[in-house]
């Protein structure tokens, strides 16, 4: 009789073999989905007993990356799939990006937007990829305020700081002033494909073929 493997089971050993080949061999990390802040992480599948490489969190990516730095890793690729989230998060992610000593290629695939964008433009520069059918967006950052007219007050001028922190970012990799970037995304989504995007100044190339172009 053959033996019967449960499809969690299946699932968890089909992570485990991803994380061996992309994370211990090619020094690949995966930034998907939107930031879950009850759980601080995303999880495959959106269940929260699978969590691994393929769904994986911004803070999940800081440690890889800490940890593949800490080993002098002559290079680390980071594919983002991601809708945003967190501001804080990503920006917490593009610090350490900015930090490492090994560098860091980013890779967009599918639709990456919001804070997410500020992940892909702070790659190194020269090794900020995108594929073909990719989409990013960027925007003003958002917040949901509450409270009486003080708490309102501080949370708007936080939010004004992260707002300038975030076109601080655009600015410095794009090479736009931080008008020109304002005027952009001004109270609207700014969507841009592929070559959009690469023109704009997120990313350096569009990928053609991975191994070659990309050279992970």
């Amino acid at each position: 009789m053959p033996m019967m493997v449960h499809e969690k089971d299946y699932r968890q050993q089909n992570l485990r073999l991803l994380r061996q080949l992309f994370f211990e061999k090619r020094r690949l990390l995966y930034l998907e989905g939107q930031l879950d802040p009850s759980y601080g992480a995303v999880y495959a599948g959106n269940d929260p007993t699978l969590p691994g490489l393929w769904a994986t969190s911004p803070r999940a990516v800081i440690d890889q990356i800490l940890h593949l730095d800490h080993l002098e890793i002559k290079r680390i690729g980071i594919i983002i799939d991601s809708p945003g989230g967190l501001v804080s998060q990503y920006l917490n992610l593009y610090d350490i990006i900015q930090t490492a000593s090994s560098p860091i290629y980013t890779i967009a695939m599918g639709v990456i937007s919001s804070a997410a964008a500020s992940v892909l433009a702070g790659g190194t520069p020269g090794k900020r990829f995108i594929f073909a059918s990719s989409r990013t967006m960027i925007h003003l950052p958002r917040g949901g305020a509450q409270g009486d007219d003080d708490d309102l007050e501080k949370q708007a001028k936080e939010l004004k700081k992260t707002k300038d922190k975030y076109i601080g970012i655009l600015s410095r990799h794009t090479g736009k002033t931080p008008e020109e970037i304002e005027q952009v995304i001004n109270r609207k989504d700014h969507w841009m494909n592929a070559i959009e995007t690469v023109s704009f100044g997120l990313a350096d190339k569009v990928v053609e073929n991975f191994t070659t172009d990309v050279g992970i």
